[in-house]
């Protein structure tokens, strides 16, 4: 019985590890609008190359998201991240959106309208790289 329940644990955690980066799966663009001083959109920036969505990817499956979760930040974020995603209909294109706010401590808070993530947080080595691919 014990092993048992220690192999249901073992694939529920493989299953949950292996699906957690499906939703990136077909990233296709990122568009990226800074928030000034006066809390005004900056003009959007569009990263298509490869290599830096890959590294996106990479920093955006480090995030502890909390599902049902919507936190009541006062200010508004620092960037405003916009997902574009292929659909299985070529000729529809899905979005996501990510308000990241980042903290004076080095960590960021984001908050996503996919139901599957909500609020979370990044630590401070993946908002370095966030913040490096941000800023080229």
């Amino acid at each position: 019985m014990r092993n048992f329940i220690s192999l249901s644990f073992l694939f529920l955690f493989i299953f949950l590890t292996a699906c957690s980066g499906q939703h990136y799966k077909s990233l296709t663009r990122v568009e990226v609008q800074e928030v000034d001083s006066e809390e005004n959109y900056r003009d959007t920036i569009q990263i298509t190359d490869q290599e830096t969505i890959e590294e996106l990817i990479g920093i955006f499956k480090n995030i502890r998201w909390e599902p049902n979760t919507e936190p009541s930040i006062a200010r508004k974020e620092d960037i405003l991240l916009s997902l574009y995603y292929d659909s299985s209909n070529s000729t529809i294109e899905k979005q996501n959106l990510y308000r990241i706010w980042f903290s004076d401590r080095g960590t960021a808070t984001l908050i996503s309208d996919y139901e599957k993530e909500g609020y979370g947080g990044l630590n401070k080595e993946d908002v370095t790289k966030l913040k490096n691919i941000l800023a080229n």
